[in-house]
């Protein structure tokens, strides 16, 4: 991107790099918790907790979102049948940065 488009504003690869680190670290005390107390009521309660997926899958909606363009849609869905296509889930990965923040958040 150009520093340009960036003025006053993170730009995607920012983000991106800093969605990889949060999501990477925050996912750490889980792991943990299952390997070395598999059985301990704390390690149930964080995994039975909807809060991490939902904190994680909103970053991963916000990463795809910068991967978009204004056409991504309709290339997603170009065919009649209003069924996505190649051609466009690629367009909508074309931030090979964003794109590989997201997929590692999946």
């Amino acid at each position: 991107m150009s520093a340009s488009n960036d003025i006053g504003l993170l730009s995607s690869e920012v983000v991106a790099d800093m969605a990889f680190t949060v999501g990477t670290v925050s996912v750490l005390p889980f792991y943990t918790f299952m390997v070395v107390a598999p059985q301990a009521e704390v390690t149930k309660k964080l995994v039975a907790s909807s809060i991490p997926y939902m904190v994680l899958g909103t970053v991963y909606a916000y990463l795809l979102y910068l991967s978009w363009t204004p056409e991504t849609i309709r290339l997603i869905f170009a065919s009649k049948y209003w069924l996505p296509e190649l051609p466009g889930i690629a367009k909508m990965f074309s931030s090979e940065i964003t794109t590989l923040a997201s997929a590692w958040i999946h």
